[in-house]
């Protein structure tokens, strides 16, 4: 929102015409381009301000909660787009629904109900919500990973119909190899059921090859720190090494 001409209801105009999706915006920006210094939550109806002065790398920011009460223009802005995000969220969700039709007013439905009706949403694809913030400046950025954590599904909620077929057996997908001085290659592996455990052996449909990870090859990544572990569960991403048959995209 920082950059020079950044609008964001031009965005929410070209999501909705050039991706034919609904988009939903769960926050407004306060201030644009190099005014832009937080956010309004229209779920908490709280704002978020980030004062560069006091914190230039974004860590720290101040949360109030929002005065509907008073008559000001920011305050009507606030209403009508909270009415909008209740209006948009109610032709998807029943819960939401029966609030709008037992005339609850809009800023006393509650959170939690506004925040499970997102997620059902969105795990469902039916629409796509939209934040706001600057990567440059690290605003916006906390909202963003908390949206991430309550918005988007964890593995049990994605049914992938293939997984029938293994049962309980390890399902998991490659994805990457990459070679490091040190250890290798190294194969990078999603984990679509199962447990990808070190020192077992695992089967490559693709290959119809059998290959065993060494009880000290089996890692967990973090930007270039390697973890070494045990297992890794459905859902995670592993990095095993010492695969010599493995290609991208085996199973």
């Amino acid at each position: 929102m920082d950059k020079h001409g950044a609008n964001f209801n031009m965005c929410l105009k070209s999501i909705r015409e050039r991706l034919h999706v609904q988009p939903i915006p769960i926050h407004l920006p306060i201030g644009k381009e190099r005014d832009f210094v937080g956010l309004v939550d229209l779920v908490s109806l709280e704002q978020k301000i980030w004062d560069s002065s006091k914190c230039p790398d974004g860590s720290v920011y101040e949360t109030e909660k929002l005065d509907l009460d008073n008559d000001s223009p920011s305050s009507r802005m606030v209403h009508n787009e909270r009415d909008a995000l209740i209006g948009i969220l109610s032709e998807y969700d029943e819960n939401i629904q029966t609030h709008v039709l037992n005339d609850v007013k809009n800023e006393d439905i509650p959170s939690s109900d506004i925040e499970n009706a997102i997620r059902n949403i969105t795990i469902n694809n039916d629409a796509v919500i939209v934040l706001c913030g600057s990567a440059k400046r690290n605003i916006g950025v906390q909202p963003l990973l908390d949206a991430v954590v309550k918005y988007l599904p964890c593995p049990s909620d994605i049914k992938h119909n293939f997984l029938e077929y293994y049962g309980s057996n390890l399902c998991a997908l490659t994805f990457k190899i990459v070679h490091d001085k040190h250890r290798g290659a190294l194969t990078y592996v999603r984990v679509y059921q199962g447990v990808l455990k070190a020192g077992e052996s695992i089967y490559n449909m693709n290959l119809n090859t059998v290959e065993k990870i060494g009880k000290q090859d089996l890692f967990q990544v973090n930007a270039d720190e390697y973890r070494q572990v045990k297992e890794v569960g459905a859902g995670n991403i592993a990095c095993v090494g010492g695969l010599n048959d493995v290609r991208p995209c085996n199973i």
